[in-house]
C-alpha cells in the first residue's frame, strides 16, 4: 500500500533509493529470529547495515511496508498459528513478543 502511494503521488520516489536488497532481507531475518524481543528501528538497522532512514525507504520499497508492520505481521501469523496449536495465550505472547495477553486476545479474536 505504501509504495502505490509513492507511486502515484511522487513517482520518482525509489528512483532515489539505492538497492538495498541483501540489507532488506537481512533485517527480515533479524525480525524473525528476535521476535520475543522487544526490537528498535535502531537495532534492525543497524544489524542490516544501513541508516534508519535508509532501511525505512529501502524497507517500503522491497517489502511495500514499513519494518514495524513486518514485525508486527509476522508475530501475529506467529501468535495465532502457535494459539492453533493449543499453546497458553501467557506463553504465546511471551514468544511472540506481544506485552499483553489484552493485544493477544484481541488478534486471537480476529
Amino acid at each position: 500500500m505504501l509504495s502505490a502511494l509513492f507511486e502515484k503521488y511522487e513517482p520518482n520516489f525509489y528512483k532515489n533509493i539505492p538497492a538495498c536488497r541483501e540489507e532488506v532481507e537481512k533485517a527480515c531475518r533479524f525480525m524473525e529470529e528476535n521476535l520475543s524481543e522487544h526490537i528498535s528501528l535502531e537495532e534492525i538497522s543497524r544489524y542490516a547495515g544501513l541508516s534508519k532512514s535508509t532501511l525505512l525507504r529501502a524497507f517500503a520499497k522491497e517489502k511495500g511496508i514499513t519494518p514495524y508492520r513486518y514485525l508486527e505481521t509476522i508475530r501475529i501469523h506467529q501468535a495465532k498459528q502457535m494459539l492453533g496449536e493449543g499453546m497458553a495465550p501467557a506463553e504465546v505472547a511471551i514468544k511472540t513478543g506481544f506485552q499483553t495477553k489484552v493485544i493477544l486476545q484481541t488478534i486471537s479474536a480476529a
